[in-house]
């Protein structure tokens, strides 16, 4: 019997693979992750990596490690790397420390900019659910959410045992969990994950890249998978065996169809969460949210909120009440960048305090934000680590107009699946904007994987971008 209270349903058009996780109980999208097969990236990636071209001048090497453009590493970063003192060489030249065509082991820190290639770092940094592993270095560090000491002692024991032979940090979702063998796990997990690598490093004759991390299936395993409380649904095997191998149990994955009417329903959910700016608090005070280019803008709207506070206790708890929200909307759409917040004013004492709540429970280093504080016209300033597009950029053709045409394509391929697995159609119309059909007519979907023959029909924009029309033989 299936009485897990969360769902992770796995759908994918040709290029776009989304993970949406459900909370069945509230009825609510709790997170997604997302996948473009045109949206490659370096970042994080380790390499065998061959050293091109000698640099004294600018202190450093370039190395190969498949890119168009060359990536490159700093002569101390090397040192590291080849596990020499920095300041004992630090006025030889690098030429004698190392050779053209050398391998050297080392990570992607940062990703390439225009003409510039990437960065590389010796220093290797491993990321799984509960543990960041550093295997060159030794001892165990908490993230500043965990006291030790409230950890299972059983557990305690087997990490401090670990944590004598290699190094890793023991992360805040350890706190969110009781699974200590799910815990124990990813920390193994992890240590496998070096070995092989170590050890194909010190075979490899040649350039190549050793461990790619945020796979689609890793990134789902460590943001979206609970244990003994999610059920995963798969499209396909090969789904299902990558996600057994990143640590899900067997038993909580199913195969299913992915044009369910549950699955296309809980699609249009999504939409609404990408495509909507006007959102509610538990209490039923709104906010607006404006995802610009260089910024994004969030306004709270305190007219429909009613309590019989005073007025500094109305605006502080409002407020806390809004953080809370919009952390969470934050996070689910995956927004970055530069973010300005204008609160319901509050006077400077209760700022203060105010700010010190945010820093303890909304925005938090852990989720890559910094508070800056209020500005002169008190606006909250607030900034957050971009590594990748926004959730909404990413599911659109243009990301400045947010038109989320990709994640439509996702939506109408499953639904051509659902026409042909339910129904006895053989031929149908897709009638859909001009962006859309213009991409369609230069991409075609195969409407013979769906045992359909397909056209396709431009039209006006309307309140849906495309509709499916069932023709007759």
């Amino acid at each position: 019997m299936n009485n897990k209270n969360k769902a992770i349903y796995i759908v994918e058009s040709r290029d776009t693979r989304l993970a949406i996780k459900y909370d069945l109980t509230n009825d609510a999208i709790e997170g997604i992750v997302a996948s473009r097969g045109e949206n490659y990236t370096y970042l994080n990636k380790v390499f065998a990596a061959k050293i091109v071209n000698i640099v004294d001048s600018l202190d450093g090497v370039f190395l190969d490690i498949g890119a168009k453009e060359n990536a490159f590493m700093t002569k101390r970063e090397l040192c590291k790397a080849l596990d020499i003192t920095y300041a004992k060489v630090k006025q030889v030249p690098i030429k004698q420390l190392v050779k053209r065509n050398q391998l050297i082991l080392a990570q992607v820190s940062r990703e390439a900019y225009q003409s510039k290639g990437a960065s590389l770092k010796a220093e290797i940094s491993i990321v799984g659910k509960y543990f960041v592993l550093l295997p060159q270095t030794k001892g165990i560090k908490y993230s500043r959410k965990i006291n030790p000491r409230t950890l299972d002692l059983t557990l305690q024991n087997r990490l401090t045992e670990k944590g004598a032979a290699i190094g890793f940090i023991v992360r805040s979702q350890v706190a969110e969990t009781n699974d200590t063998e799910a815990v124990y796990g990813d920390l193994m997990r992890l240590i496998d994950v070096w070995e092989r690598m170590l050890n194909q490093f010190r075979l490899t004759p040649n350039m190549r890249c050793l461990y790619e991390p945020d796979t689609f299936e890793d990134e789902v395993y460590r943001r979206l998978y609970e244990m003994r409380q999610t059920r995963l649904y798969v499209q396909r095997d090969e789904e299902r065996d990558a996600l057994i191998a990143m640590g899900v149990q067997k038993n909580d994955i199913d195969k299913q169809i992915a044009s369910d009417i549950n699955t296309l329903t809980l699609l249009e959910k999504l939409k609404a969460l990408l495509a909507g700016n006007v959102f509610k608090t538990p209490s039923g005070a709104q906010f607006t949210i404006d995802e610009l280019e260089a910024f994004t803008i969030i306004d709270i709207d305190s007219a429909t909120y009613t309590g019989d506070q005073t007025k500094d206790d109305f605006a502080f708890g409002l407020n806390l009440e809004a953080a809370k929200s919009i952390r969470q909307l934050l996070l689910l759409r995956q927004i970055a960048g530069v973010i300005i917040i204008d609160f319901i004013h509050m006077p400077a004492e209760v700022q203060t305090r105010f700010l010190e709540k945010c820093r303890e429970e909304f925005f938090t280093r852990d989720d890559d934000f910094s508070v800056h504080g209020f500005t002169a016209l008190g606006l909250l300033e607030i900034t957050r680590k971009r590594e990748k597009p926004s959730l909404k950029a990413l599911m659109s053709f243009d990301y400045k107009c947010g038109d989320l045409y990709h994640l439509a394509l996702v939506s109408m391929e499953n639904q051509l699946r659902r026409l042909s697995n339910h129904t006895n159609t053989k031929r149908a119309m897709v009638v859909c904007e001009e962006p859309l059909y213009i991409y369609l007519r230069q991409r075609p979907i195969d409407g013979s994987i769906f045992g359909l023959s397909l056209k396709y029909e431009k039209r006006k924009r309307t309140a849906s971008s495309y509709a499916i029309q069932t023709l007759p033989e």
